[in-house]
């Protein structure tokens, strides 16, 4: 019975070559790129600069406003805490 090697044998060398042309060959391009190409491509890159800028604004906008929000809470807390030991400690008379 004949067994099949494992490891098939060939030129590693023509291999390595066809491989390097493989990965290295690049299609042939017309270096000069269409102007109307080209202003799509920049409305397109000053959009997204736009976008990413309005959406960093947002961001810090709705952060300042949740740390706002807990600083007022904390602040109306720390009021009503002050205000419970003045109203304890003042007699209670009656007006009439």
């Amino acid at each position: 019975m004949h067994e099949r090697p494992l490891i098939r044998t060939h030129d590693s060398n023509d291999t390595t070559k066809k491989a390097v042309q493989t990965f290295t060959a690049r299609p042939e391009q017309d270096q000069t790129q269409d102007p109307m190409q080209d202003a799509i491509n920049l409305l397109m890159l000053a959009c997204a600069s736009l976008a990413a800028l309005a959406f960093g604004v947002l961001l810090a906008y709705g952060i300042c406003r949740a740390a706002f929000a807990v600083i007022r809470m904390h602040a109306r807390s720390v009021a009503a805490q002050a205000a419970e030991p003045e109203a304890q400690s003042a007699p209670q008379t009656a007006i009439l």
